[in-house]
């Protein structure tokens, strides 16, 4: 593979060079603050006037912090993506290395005392109270903040900022609004490029594609690529595009398309994440999963991008997307792409790039912009999304169900036997629907961004489609609920539980915070539920098991919640051919929620799901939206056994399948750790648990300390790129036996509905 390369300024400072490394560190060894040797002042002649800014652990503690010190239902992450540091995430601990303030944890005692950092409603209720001590320790070398923060306001500025990073050897992280489960929106001795400032196109950014347009059908494309959205969407069947900035959020691209629709008597529905304040360039990233609004009925979050434009570690300024494809038979499948052109932008004019840059315009496609776990390849700056034909939104919800319900679950009397008959029901509907008497197309209609039930309603864009589905309700329950369990009188009331709840679209469900924004959900918490494991159901062995009670029996072996937005369309038919998003992604019925995946998960249930026959090629199975910094694989060399958690995080990272390949498989991560390593050799765009991190997990590695007095640094493999001097103490601590009071015996209890709950707000 031909290896992509910077410029010549780069080269010249030895970025690549076999000494750069000892350089960069003795240069830390003699700087009382980050990089003060390097010219900031010529950097920030050439930016936007106030927006680079010097940041620390101290910017976190006083600008983020405060937020999460209010009452739960009054907290917001609107409060947080504006703060003028730019260093906020939405959970408190997502700040740190691994997600966690201390640095010599271990995963059997982050797991259960993340669930109550979860629920806490003050620091004061973390458990134990050095959570909170450390927290607030500024000197903390747990923390994971950037230690300077541009905030880019125009295409130059991250042009800029990319080639300063490049010429001096910097890592560069990229964030917009800090909802990322693995903490990868944000890193220590890092130039941080937060987005939430830059241009937004949303509002003006819609735009109608007619077939019938004669530069939409002749043979030539623009110079400049803008007809390629619209050509791309025609060719897909879509009505329309939006262009969104790369610091908008979904509140204001749903915002957006609800002002254009209620002008122009409602043409179009898009399709994006649940929380308001997640945003499209870290969602759609990792394949993005909508329950709320039809991602079985319209496809991953990946597959609705037409046209992506960046700044990538050369200092190019392109935008790129698929030029030629070949249409593909049966069930309306999105025509196959063959070929991806890009243009480059010189001195403010898109134009054909020079012969000489080579830029691999199909490997940032297929490989590296469709799900390539985090902004590893450079920094989005605005990408041209398709919309849809309008539906109508639909809920399907239950009123006074006995068993079933949220007010059931809170109240211990959920019914586990209604509940499996249901979780079936819903399942036949979605994967089998010709089961139900339903078409294919039929049983696309709907999903739901946790369970079925209790939790969730389920969301359906199909006229008429809810009344259907309450009809088949009442007959499949008739059916199947014993009589020797359920009189008549029970029988006629849950066969009358479901309700339709009509919507014009998605956010005008959502209520507003004091300023007017749409509420995002969940608020911001101390902490993620650490320790989970989201695994993917493959549809096929579920069809297999959904009537002999398989699946219902797996579901309680696991204890699980889970997630409705595989299958349908996203499953093939509006796949491209040209993405990198899993096989397990693809072929997914439905994401598992468990608290853990032990021996028995691994020995007895893995090779149910997954082929384990070739020892060369793990099989992906982890979701990548949801996954976590302790969800691994694992043991390396024995499949069967889980990885301890027991084990410091450095004994984890060397015997244990990593979070990575547990997500793409063995094969699809060599084949995206080649690509990064071609397009970004030294390693510049950086981000905690991505596609060639390779320090995962540095939380705990007493052996990786240098010998300078002092700083601490990688010895083993070290990064071309400065990664600073925070590596912390490798200390296995014992349990503290706290998992087994009757307080977390309740939060294991709950949690995983609070996973489930939490799981609709991520990336960036």
């Amino acid at each position: 593979m031909k290896t992509f390369t910077l410029p010549s300024a780069a080269l010249a400072v030895g970025v690549f060079g076999g000494t750069v490394e000892a350089s960069y560190r003795a240069v830390q060894s003699t700087s009382s603050t980050w990089r003060e040797d390097l010219p900031w002042a010529a950097l920030s002649s050439e930016l936007t006037e106030g927006s680079l800014k010097d940041t620390s652990p101290s910017s976190y503690v006083e600008e983020c912090l405060p937020e999460f010190e209010k009452p739960t239902a009054e907290r917001t992450n609107w409060n947080l993506i504006d703060q003028p540091s730019g260093v906020c995430m939405s959970n408190a601990f997502q700040a740190f290395v691994d997600c966690w303030p201390e640095s010599d944890a271990v995963s059997s005692e982050m797991a259960p005392q993340s669930l109550v950092a979860n629920a806490a409603a003050s620091s004061d209720d973390l458990d134990p109270p050095r959570l909170k001590e450390a927290m607030y320790d500024v000197d903390n070398p747990a923390f994971n903040v950037p230690s300077m923060v541009l905030h880019p306001r125009v295409a130059s500025d991250a042009v800029a900022a990319v080639k300063f990073a490049a010429e001096h050897g910097l890592m560069i992280s990229v964030k917009n609004s800090g909802h990322s489960w693995t903490g990868s929106s944000t890193r220590s001795n890092s130039l941080l490029l937060n987005m939430r400032q830059y241009e937004s196109y949303s509002a003006e950014g819609i735009m109608p594609c007619d077939a019938t347009v004669s530069k939409l059908t002749s043979d030539e494309y623009s110079d400049d690529l803008s007809d390629q959205p619209c050509r791309l969407a025609v060719a897909r069947g879509k009505p329309g595009v939006i262009k969104v900035g790369g610091g908008e959020n979904f509140g204001e691209v749903y915002i957006s398309v609800r002002e254009y629709n209620i002008a122009n008597d409602f043409p179009f529905h898009a399709v994006g994440g649940s929380a308001a304040t997640v945003s499209p360039q870290g969602w759609t990233w990792q394949g993005g999963l909508s329950g709320n609004t039809g991602g079985r009925t319209f496809g991953f979050g990946a597959d609705q991008v037409l046209q992506i434009e960046m700044v990538i570690a050369t200092g190019h300024h392109i935008k790129f997307g698929p030029t030629e494809w070949e249409e593909v038979d049966g069930g309306g499948a999105f025509p196959k792409t063959t070929k991806v052109s890009g243009v480059c932008n010189v001195e403010g004019e898109w134009k054909e790039c020079d012969d000489d840059d080579d830029i691999p315009f199909e490997d940032f496609w297929s490989d590296l912009t469709q799900i390539p776990f985090c902004s590893g390849w450079g920094v989005v700056l605005s990408v041209y999304l398709q919309l849809h034909d309008y539906l109508p939104m639909e809920d399907i919800g239950i009123d006074n169900c006995p068993g079933l319900g949220f007010g059931a679950l809170l109240s211990g009397s959920l019914d586990p036997i209604l509940q499996a008959h249901a979780n079936t029901f819903f399942f036949k509907f979605a994967l089998d629907p010709t089961s139900l008497d339903f078409s294919e197309e039929q049983g696309r209609a709907c999903s739901a961004p946790g369970p079925f039930l209790p939790l969730y309603g389920v969301s359906c864009y199909s006229d008429g489609i809810v009344q259907a589905v309450v009809e088949a309700w009442a007959v499949y329950m008739q059916e199947v609920l014993p009589p020797s369990r359920y009189n008549s009188t029970s029988i006629e009331e849950i066969k009358a539980c479901l309700t339709s709840i009509q919507h014009e679209d998605y956010v005008s469900t959502l209520s507003t915070t004091p300023d007017g924004n749409p509420a995002d959900s969940p608020p911001p918490a101390f902490s993620m539920s650490l320790g989970t494991v989201n695994a993917l159901i493959p549809a096929s062995w579920m069809l297999k098991n959904l009537d002999n009670g398989g699946f219902a029996d797996l579901l309680t072996t696991l204890n699980v919640g889970t997630y409705h937005s595989f299958g349908g369309v996203s499953s093939v038919i509006a796949d491209d051919q040209m993405n990198a998003v899993s096989d397990a992604h693809r072929g997914a019925g439905t994401m598992a929620f468990s608290l853990t995946a032990d021996d028995d998960f691994f020995a007895n249930i893995f090779p149910l799901l997954y082929d384990t026959s070739d020892k060369s090629n793990f099989p992906g199975f982890l979701g990548s939206n949801h996954a976590n910094p302790l969800a691994q694989g694992p043991l390396k060399d024995d499949w069967t056994r889980a990885c301890p958690q027991e084990w410091t995080a450095q004994q984890r990272q060397e015997k244990c399948i990593s979070v990575q390949e547990a997500i793409y498989g063995t094969e699809l991560l060599a084949k995206l750790e080649a690509i990064k390593e071609a397009v970004d050799p030294a390693g510049m765009f950086t981000c905690q648990y991505c596609i060639g991190d390779n320090k995962q997990s540095s939380t705990e590695s007493s052996d990786l300390a240098d010998d300078s007095g002092g700083d601490n640094s990688v010895q083993d493999d070290p990064p071309k790129i400065d990664t600073g001097d925070t590596v912390v103490a490798d200390t296995a601590i014992e349990s503290t036996g706290d998992e087994s009071s009757g307080g977390i015996n309740f939060l294991l209890t709950m949690s995983k509905w609070a996973i489930v709950l939490s799981s609709g707000a991520l990336w960036m």
